[in-house]
């Protein structure tokens, strides 16, 4: 079971891979070559779903426990969350009726946004891999000790 503090790293991880992910999609809605128009809702929809895959790729590798370094975990989290991210917003779209209309259970919806959100790393898996890699190992890197920095 997860301490207290554990859960407010997981949380912190979680807000922050949301809102690396949000700035993302942001970055990606104004460039010229995209014809996408991202409102504030659908924004937070990729927070929303981004973050909770962060924070649960969090709690799973960086606070269980483990024989690498925070940082490299860290750093592991945030890959499977660039990884399994935009699953996330597209599970967390489809859970809120705004994608995959044409579901209709839970486990086909669920599939679906494992399939959709797989094939969407081919357009953004570029800049979410290295992206959430990077926020990983910093918020690892922060979650360490002095003495675990510095080891003798």
């Amino acid at each position: 079971m997860a301490d207290e503090l554990s859960l407010r790293w997981a949380a912190l991880a979680g807000l922050l891979f949301g809102a690396v992910g949000a700035g993302v999609v942001a970055a990606f809605s104004v460039v010229p070559w995209d014809g996408a128009a991202w409102d504030g809702h659908m924004l937070a929809v990729v927070a929303l779903g981004v973050g909770a895959v962060g924070a649960c790729c969090w709690l799973v590798v960086v606070e269980g426990t483990g024989h690498w370094r925070l940082r490299n975990r860290g750093a592991l989290a945030g890959t499977l969350t660039g990884v399994f991210g935009p699953a996330g917003f597209v599970l967390a779209a489809s859970l809120f009726g705004e994608a995959l209309g044409g579901t209709a259970g839970p486990v086909e919806r669920v599939g679906a946004a494992l399939f959709v959100g797989l094939v969407n790393l081919l357009y953004v898996g570029w800049l979410a891999l290295p992206l959430g890699t990077a926020t990983g190992y910093l918020l690892g890197r922060q979650r360490e000790t002095p003495s675990d920095r510095n080891p003798i």
